[in-house]
């Protein structure tokens, strides 16, 4: 990751839309970052360099910009609206462009010009239109000048970063102006900097070797990751518009940024199949001196008056509210709940989240915004927090994952849509005594899992009440993943012999990631998980506990429906060496 320093000088007035001030009275706030500093986004430079660019390439034909603006920006991936979900996957990979913008943060500013105001003038009478008067936060009084500081970094080689970097610069020295009401003389860049003299970050020294000779040894590394700002990651969309980003972070996020970083994207890397081989944790928001958290069970309820929950596995929620409780599960569950804090504590899975909030537009052709596409996304602040996981060796050899973790750098660089850079930790997992279990166990899901094909949602259907239905399924399930575990010599079962109990969620994931990971070869069909937090009891069939450990260490298996790349991440995003189906005895608390 090569980092350009990047400087805009722009008179005011100013106007960068935010959504938040402390200021009453106001229409429109100035933009502010998580910190409270008056920016512009570097998102919208990047807009703005993108349409210099594509306008400079319509000028210039004979140039290829095109090809030049698709490396530094990307390429969308597929939509709803342009071939549908039947298109092809091939159509939903996405293609990450390679220049990344900072925020730019203004220079302290004195004398700040609070509010100012502006008024739209009626076309018929040349008067002021009732009605249409706005008030502006202006921190940028008129005709001064201040300077707004910023970096641009470039994941490319500095043999070929040179070339774009000039590309970018001329783009740079063509923006007039930048904000919101150009056309009303707002925000004229007066002067626009583009350092030559990058510092080059995938440079910085690897972690030492004692500490990767422990890690391959012990076959596992902790991991902590500290992020440097607000990050948007698993982005759920919650209606047409607006996106929110998750606390936790899948095994799979880490992956694509470590494989874009080290250029293990490409399949004749040497370490993109040893990055396909080993198992990336969830990582989990935690204090610096904190344990990773554990996920609550999905099987505890809540009574009423009680300052502890109660686990249903021992005892049965209806005989407590035939007596007269009022009993309730996870859905039900308020905030100020005593019993819920209380365990969420002994799990280390207190997490007081802050989140910030920014709007966009599009760009159109004209070098305004978009009509109609406008959007707003919920990013994380990390705040005081840090986010821990685990790499494990999984099924890679001793020597691939020593010369993964030699490679592995001390910063990871654009995480998510904010493109948040992080710093990475690591040490020898601790080693744990072996399981002991016998007869009788329970599991939790600590992430979600893929348990069921969509054939398997079909299975039993002999048998017509649903949660016997759905419990011979997931009996089937347990019963194929330990017969699927290779134990030698273990003596056969019969799937009754489980007896499992269980209590359980699911979820459907369809949209962008069921169009890109088709889960059948007969057209759109959305994937099922199971949710994190659900638990499972059941017998453990003699000779059959180094299946369970198995399971501990890397996850629940696929279900055997599941066969060729569906088994691997390039046809399954769900799969256990992305994080999905970690589990836990429910005693490991």
């Amino acid at each position: 990751m090569l980092i350009y320093p990047l400087k805009l000088s722009v008179a005011g007035p100013l106007m960068a839309t935010g959504l938040q001030t402390n200021i009453n009275g106001i229409d429109a706030p100035f933009l502010r970052d998580h910190a409270g500093n008056f920016i512009i986004p570097g998102t919208q430079l990047r807009g703005i360099l993108r349409h210099v660019l594509e306008a400079m390439a319509e000028a210039a034909p004979h140039l290829d910009i095109p090809e030049k603006i698709a490396l530094l920006f990307g390429r969308p991936s597929g939509s709803a609206g342009s071939g549908g979900f039947e298109s092809g996957a091939k159509d939903w990979e996405p293609d990450r462009g390679h220049a990344v913008i900072s925020d730019l943060i203004a220079n302290p500013i004195k004398n700040v010009s609070k509010t100012m105001t502006r008024i739209a003038v009626d076309d018929f009478s040349g008067s002021v239109k009732p009605g249409h008067l706005q008030i502006l936060e202006q921190p940028v009084g008129l005709g001064k000048v201040v300077e707004f500081h910023g970096t641009l970094s470039l994941q490319l080689p500095e043999d070929r970063a040179s070339e774009y970097l000039n590309w970018l610069a001329k783009a740079l020295a063509l923006v007039p102006a930048i904000g919101a009401h150009k056309s009303a003389g707002f925000g004229r860049v007066v002067d626009a900097t583009l350092g030559q003299t990058a510092q080059n970050r995938t440079a910085e020294t690897p972690f030492d070797s004692k500490t990767i000779e422990a890690v391959a040894e012990a076959d596992a590394a902790e991991v902590i990751i500290t992020f440097d700002g607000p990050f948007l990651i698993s982005a759920e969309t919650w209606n047409s518009n607006l996106l929110s980003g998750k606390s936790r972070v899948p095994g799979s996020a880490i992956k694509a940024v470590i494989a874009q970083q080290m250029g293990a994207k490409d399949p004749q890397h040497k370490l993109h199949e040893v990055l396909a081989d080993v198992i990336i944790s969830e990582f989990r928001p935690s204090k610096p001196a904190g344990s990773r958290g554990k996920t609550l069970p999905l099987s505890y309820f809540a009574v009423q008056g009680m300052d502890e929950l109660v686990d249903a596995f021992d005892f049965d929620p209806e005989e407590w509210a035939a007596d007269g409780a009022v009993v309730s599960f996870q859905p039900d569950w308020k905030d100020d709940n005593i019993a819920v804090a209380s365990m969420k504590t002994q799990l280390n899975d207190r997490y007081e989240e802050q989140r910030h909030v920014r709007t966009r537009t599009a760009i159109s052709k004209n070098g305004t915004a978009a009509t109609g596409q406008l959007f707003t996304y919920s990013s994380v602040i990390p705040g005081e927090y840090v986010w821990k996981g685990i790499i494990r060796r999984g099924s890679a050899s001793r020597k691939a994952f020593l010369a993964l973790l030699c490679c592995l750098p001390e910063r990871l660089e654009a995480f998510g849509k904010t493109r948040t850079g992080a710093s990475l930790t690591i040490a020898p997992l601790a080693t744990k005594s072996r399981l002991t279990a016998k007869g009788r166990v329970r599991i939790v899901l600590e992430t979600a899992a893929c348990l069921h094909t969509p054939a398997d949602l079909h299975g039993f259907s002999d048998v017509t009440d649903p949660s016997e239905r759905l419990r011979r399924q997931y009996q089937a399930y347990f019963a194929n993943a330990l017969r699927q575990a290779g134990v030698q010599d273990a003596p056969s079962f019969e799937d009754d012999s489980l007896q499992l109990l269980f209590f359980a969620q699911q979820r459907r994931v369809g949209g962008y990631l069921a169009a890109r990971y088709p889960v059948t070869d007969e057209g759109y069909y959305p994937w099922l998980l199971t949710v994190e937090g659900s638990a499972f009891e059941f017998v453990l069939p003699d000779g059959y506990e180094q299946a369970l450990q198995t399971f501990l260490a890397a996850g629940l298996p696929l279900p055997v429906g599941f066969s060729g790349h569906r088994r691997r991440w390039q046809g399954n995003p769900f799969v256990p060496e992305n994080g999905y189906g970690e589990i836990r005895m429910m005693s490991d608390c």
